[in-house]
């Protein structure tokens, strides 16, 4: 009899198990919490139940769930979410301090007991028990009032089903959780200004963004489902296979290529490619045909110059043994800005070096290899002002292999140079201004709470330091206003928007000065098309 009760009871908890596992895929998270105290009290016969989390300082509980009973005739004031700390709770919350089940059948003759809440009925025992992972209480599960002790059976029964209520609830907070992500990711991906492809490993876009069928040319029903070999030109197919496969090599690729807009003109993109998962492929595009027009125009523009140089301007120097100039070509008067080749001859060649250091450097290569080819390195001029060139240098020897000294040829790229000096400053201009977001950025709620602001929002208001910056997150939208009534104005119409809009308006700094911005706006939305918060620029 003993033996076929037990089953019985280990039947009912597993067919329990499985309806709250059915449950919880249709259900908050709240109603399963009050579903499995409902079940407990039910197989207990306890006519109260509650479930508190603890948080994560491990002094401070909050109520996630009362059973229907519990709140129909014994608290009627609900309470869900209420906090209270670790020190004011009563005699249940001892499993927490003990790490294990408390048993209480004579309530009222604790001496350790304390008042119950306003609305509270009164308990006569009890049965509370912890859950713990990783060496913490993480949450507690409590009954009450049953009409006989409790007892091992009923410890055994919640503790069961407690832990099978946090294994469910771990499960849905990181299905929320990674909704949430996903949420905050496709957002960002649908505003990014830069083209962003999704392919899996046969190369078939999968996913993409606004701003990939408007680099494309293409409308969104036509490029779903295209292969990446399809946007490319005949001629350019084999090297973008190439880095593909790279790419799944290796899990990571930057290249250039061209790409075929639908309507057949190409364009140069940058592509930064990831593998994200073992199947699919995330990769950021950017236009780049300006800046790959203007690199060829500087190429040719350099070949022109190198053919001038190699023809007429290139300077060929001859030194001794010790370092001395011997012989130096004509053009190197203009070149290094003296008056008469003698002013340079017998001059040590150290005088004409700006940076010591590169010369060591240069002279470590030859002795490595006997010669250098287009080694580049500052020189100075007369004046003491520097003079970029590419050096080709080798030994010059005797018959019997001795070193007689050193010859080459000078030639001058400071126009190369700066060009690409100004081309390496442009891109870093682009990248910061890219990466630091020099645009004001804030983030706030529907109701106007301030989420999170970025340094360079914070001083369009004033505030100049760090500490300033983070007293503006949760502060209220309408204080930054000149005009507080016109933030409702605009998050009625940005949520009547469809996509980003644009907004002016006038803005209080910290000081009271008043200052007008204009807005790039919208509206950051659930899964089920709900506005949650505002985002802008």
């Amino acid at each position: 009899m003993i033996e076929i009760t037990a089953r019985k009871r280990a039947e009912e908890l597993i067919r329990i198990r499985l309806g709250l596992l059915e449950f919880a895929a249709s259900h908050s998270l709240e109603d399963l919490l009050q579903k499995t105290l409902d079940e407990v009290g039910a197989l207990t016969k306890s006519p109260i139940g509650f479930y508190h989390f603890v948080e994560s300082d491990g002094k401070t509980l909050s109520l996630q769930a009362l059973s229907t009973q519990t709140t129909q005739e014994f608290f009627k004031a609900g309470g869900n979410g209420l906090h209270c700390s670790m020190d004011r709770a009563g005699v249940w919350a001892d499993c927490v301090h003990e790490r294990r089940p408390v048993l209480h059948n004579d309530h009222s003759a604790l001496p350790h007991r304390k008042g119950m809440p306003a609305g509270h009925a009164s308990v006569i025992r009890e049965l509370v028990v912890p859950i713990v992972r990783t060496g913490k209480v993480v949450a507690m599960l409590g009954i009450g009032n049953k009409p006989t002790d409790y007892d091992d059976k009923d410890i055994e029964i919640v503790s069961y089903l407690a832990d099978v209520a946090w294994e469910i609830t771990e499960r849905k907070q990181g299905e929320q959780a990674l909704w949430e992500s996903e949420s905050k990711f496709r957002s960002y991906v649908e505003h990014a200004p830069l083209a962003v492809l999704v392919a899996d490993r046969a190369g078939r876009i999968l996913d993409f963004n606004p701003s990939a069928t408007e680099l494309l040319g293409y409308e969104a029903n036509t490029l779903s489902g295209k292969n990446i070999l399809d946007l490319h030109p005949e001629e350019g197919r084999e090297a973008v296979l190439r880095d593909f496969n790279t790419l799944l090599e290796k899990g990571h690729v930057e290249t250039e290529h061209r790409m075929r807009r639908r309507d057949g003109s190409l364009t140069w993109v940058s592509l930064h490619a990831v593998m994200i998962t073992d199947q699919l492929s995330f990769a950021y595009c950017q236009d780049i045909t300006e800046r790959k027009l203007a690199q060829e125009k500087l190429r040719e523009s350099e070949e022109r110059y190198r053919s001038v140089i190699e023809n007429m301007q290139d300077v060929f120097y001859r030194t001794d043994e010790s370092g001395a100039i011997v012989m130096v070509s004509p053009s190197g008067t203009a070149l290094f800005g003296y008056d008469t080749l003698d002013d340079m001859r017998g001059k040590p060649v150290e005088s004409f070096w700006m940076y010591p250091e590169e010369r060591e450097k240069l002279l470590r290569a030859l002795r490595k290899d006997g010669v250098v080819r287009d080694y580049e390195v500052t020189l100075k001029k007369k004046d003491g002002s520097p003079l970029y060139v590419s050096v080709t240098s080798t030994f010059r020897k005797d018959r019997h292999g001795n070193i007689l000294g050193v010859e080459g040829v000078i030639r001058d790229i400071t126009e190369r140079k700066q060009n690409q000096e100004s081309l390496l400053l442009s891109e870093d201009r682009y990248r910061r201004l890219f990466e630091d977001a020099v645009l004001g950025i804030f983030q706030s709620t529907l109701e106007g709470k301030v989420i999170n602001v970025n340094p360079a929002y914070a001083r369009m208001h004033g505030f100049d330091s760090p500490e300033q910056t983070k007293s503006l997150v949760n502060d209220v939208a309408n204080d930054l206003y000149a005009d507080p009534s016109r933030r409702k104005e605009n998050v009625r119409m940005i949520l009547d928007a469809g996509g980003p809009i644009h907004i002016e308006n006038r803005y209080k700094r910290k000081d009271g000065s008043v200052f007008t911005g204009n807005l790039h706006v919208w509206a950051v939305r659930d899964k089920e098309g709900k506005p949650l918060y505002t985002k802008a620029l």
